[in-house]
């Protein structure tokens, strides 16, 4: 090749180098004036940006501004606005739980990226961490208790679900569908279960958590439908049932439907057997339920009250413990504390008949709370018992 066709070539591949340079001297004169502006240099221009919609020139100065960490929290949000309108729903998220929880802006960034991971992003199990850092923040917001309260109840977490209510009582943050819950443990079927469930699995298809509750949620929903074709369709479901025994076989809901289905049918041979796989020391208030009904067929009525007691020591308000603790101790001889049991579980019962009639568990009467008080102090729940009747009397009640 001739020097002459090398020139051409040379001085292009120069004026790129020379171009580039060019562009890194800019952008270092642009760090090194960025670095010299004040804070409220940043906000303004901050807020033009955004004014604008220049999201990418957003993006560029409010990061340069968290660089600093002067202001962190005001600098974050506007980071986070400028990937959440670029579209990186993520890094929006990750920016807002960065801000500082002593910032002002804190709670109101943890709504907005809860609201994200249980929406667009359909991350439900991170939105259930930020709703307890929510919580930890303002202990006292009904709001945020009655969706942490509502994940577990629908994805069927009882235990988790009754410790979040106990908590929020405490805290006299409890929503009004609390007591509701409370009374409706053992019936926690709800309209719209399946399809929550449905969505949250799409976020993790092989969540054990979401494959059981969608499953549970629907064979609940198709064995209480008014349709006989509907119910036809119940032995298909039964067979995913079982393929989710098969793969989890120690999930606690799973055992507990079919215990409840054993016990329905008195099959005491399965009960046994489904008992032996519940974990050993097993204090879950339904556990301990099933083991009084198996000690009872076995006429061993002591084992059967002991094993009822403990039940209720873990969870007092399920009416049908009392109403089998009665039938024992009827065996054992004790009319007069039979007789107190079954009254327990007739109010319990009746209560639990009232609201599962009501459209909306959430309008809960001032009448159906007195009731709820009185049943649960006779249960022996003074915490709940006390908790209504605080509210009853400062006038104060969740209607």
């Amino acid at each position: 090749m001739s020097s002459e066709s090398a020139r051409p070539a040379a001085r292009t591949k120069w004026g790129a180098i020379l171009a580039a340079l060019a562009i890194l001297v800019v952008v270092s004169l642009t760090a090194v004036v960025l670095t010299r502006w004040s804070d409220d240099d940043f906000r303004k221009a901050c807020t033009a940006a955004a004014d604008e919609e220049d999201w990418e020139q957003l993006r560029q100065v409010a990061g340069q501004w968290v660089e600093r960490g002067s202001q962190p929290d005001e600098a974050l949000t506007f980071l986070a606005e400028a990937e959440y309108q670029s579209g990186s729903l993520e890094d929006a998220v990750t920016h807002l739980l960065a801000i500082p929880a002593s910032s002002e802006r804190a709670y109101n960034a943890l709504i907005a990226a809860c609201d994200l991971q249980f929406g667009e992003l359909n991350r439900p199990l991170d939105g259930v961490e930020t709703l307890k850092r929510m919580i930890r923040q303002k202990p006292g917001s009904i709001t945020t208790r009655r969706r942490l309260i509502f994940f577990y109840a629908v994805t069927l977490q009882r235990r988790a679900m009754l410790d979040a209510i106990h908590d929020a009582i405490r805290a006299q943050a409890e929503p009004p569908d609390a007591y509701a819950y409370l009374v409706l443990a053992e019936e926690l079927s709800f309209s719209n279960g399946f399809t929550k469930n449905s969505e949250w699995l799409g976020s993790d298809p092989d969540s054990e958590l979401f494959q059981v509750a969608r499953t549970i949620q629907l064979l609940d929903s198709v064995s209480a439908s008014d349709s006989a074709s509907t119910r036809a369709s119940l032995p298909q479901y039964l067979e995913v049932f079982q393929e989710l025994r098969e793969k989890f076989p120690a999930n606690p809901e799973l055992i507990h439907f079919e215990l409840a289905s054993a016990i329905r049918e008195f099959d005491v041979d399965r009960v046994r057997s489904l008992l032996a796989q519940a974990e050993d020391g097993s204090k879950h208030y339904l556990i301990l339920k099933s083991r009084g009904w198996l000690a009872a067929q076995d006429e061993d009525f002591v084992a059967a009250e002991a094993h009822y007691l403990a039940s209720i020591a873990e969870f007092s308000m399920d009416w049908t413990t009392w109403h089998q603790l009665a039938s024992c101790r009827r065996r054992l001889g004790k009319l007069d504390e039979a007789v107190a049991a079954e009254q327990i579980a007739r109010v319990g019962k009746d209560i639990q008949k009232e609201i599962l009639q009501q459209e909306n568990t959430a309008a809960i009467s001032v009448e159906t709370l007195a009731k709820i008080a009185s049943y649960a102090a006779s249960c022996g729940d003074e915490l709940v018992a006390r908790a209504i009747l605080i509210r009853l009397n400062s006038g104060q009640a969740p209607l």
